[in-house]
């Protein structure tokens, strides 16, 4: 069990690395504002196909 420091080393480098990896997440006003788009966006699609 002499690995410790490694360990730590390790350990601390990966979470820089999911740090930086993470997408920053969506307001809530953002994510409404993209739902009603995609809604909107998928009903003119559909009068399309039914046409």
């Amino acid at each position: 069990m002499t690995r410790g420091n490694q360990r730590e080393q390790d350990r601390a480098k990966a979470q820089k690395k999911a740090a930086s990896q993470k997408k920053p997440k969506e307001s809530a006003s953002t994510l409404a504002k993209r739902r009603e788009d995609d809604a909107t966006a998928l009903r003119e699609k559909q009068k399309v196909t039914k046409s």
